[in-house]
């Protein structure tokens, strides 16, 4: 049954890395029009999830603790993602950020969580960050952006750690994700407060605000998802095929931006599915 239920919760996983790629590409749109983009996506998680906690039985207590250091990861995070995206190219950091993370977990869910990854497994995981690492240019210096990106990596990959302890320990996975989204927004909206009152509503018009909002519903449902199917499946391999995303990002940059195809992104992409299906092999 378990088997059959790790089988089931792939194309879940798949969903939540499409969804995670799409509101990054809202981002990407906006542009600078809105000054604080990211930290917006963050405040309307936090909105939302406000919204459905009064329904939901709460954590169990001894969750808490990595409930709370998941929201201070978390407001790092978007903090790091805004100056990995102001200092250098998308197309950079975003790879760069989410193909290191996975590596880091792997080796530290081994390491701390006891987690035993077959043959199978760990070349899936390591077709996937290859794929997402391959898309890095070649002949560049390490910047500011690249600088921002490996620091976010260690950051993503701490607080996927940390919520894949705490989520089991909540006994009310969707609860913890909601609760954790809460305090993150409460701990951005008052450092931009504090720092940026003025810039933080600079342009943020109706349209703008639908979009943020729009962004922060995806971002809470994708990452909900991984969340709860750590329940079934190692860390290490969520976080892997999370990693999916960046072939999902492709895929819209080239419809939805008209960015171009090259074959390089082209290989890497093929790089990523291989990895997804030896790691979902892996079962059979």
């Amino acid at each position: 049954h378990r088997t059959a239920m790790q089988h089931d919760t792939i194309p879940i996983i798949l969903l939540a890395a499409a969804m995670h790629a799409s509101w990054n590409i809202l981002i990407k749109r906006a542009g600078q029009r809105i000054p604080y983009a990211s930290q917006w996506v963050a405040i309307y998680c936090g909105i939302i999830a406000i919204c459905t906690l009064p329904f939901l039985n709460l954590p169990d207590a001894v969750s808490w603790p990595y409930l709370c250091a998941s929201a201070l990861l978390q407001t790092a995070y978007f903090f790091l993602l805004a100056k990995a995206y102001q200092h250098g190219d998308f197309s950079v950091a975003y790879p760069l950020m989410r193909g290191t993370a996975p590596l880091l977990v792997l080796v530290c869910g081994w390491l701390f969580l006891h987690e035993s990854l077959d043959g199978h497994k760990i070349i899936g995981i390591m077709m996937v960050c290859g794929g997402v690492i391959a898309l890095l240019p070649y002949q560049q210096d390490l910047g500011k952006s690249q600088g921002y990106a490996l620091l976010n990596a260690v950051v993503i990959a701490s607080y996927t750690l940390v919520d894949g302890i705490g989520v089991r320990l909540s006994h009310s996975p969707i609860a913890y994700v909601m609760a954790t989204f809460v305090i993150t927004a409460l701990m951005m909206a008052s450092v931009c407060l504090w720092h940026e009152r003025s810039r933080l509503f600079a342009h943020m018009g109706a349209k703008e605000h639908a979009l943020m909002a729009t962004g922060g519903a995806l971002s809470l449902a994708s990452y909900g998802l991984a969340l709860w199917a750590m329940l079934y499946m190692p860390v290490a391999v969520v976080s892997a095929l999370r990693e999916t995303s960046i072939a999902f990002g492709i895929i819209l940059a080239v419809w939805i931006l008209k960015e171009r195809m090259s074959v390089k992104k082209l290989c890497s992409v093929a790089l990523i599915a291989l990895g997804v299906l030896s790691i979902r092999l892996a079962w059979f």
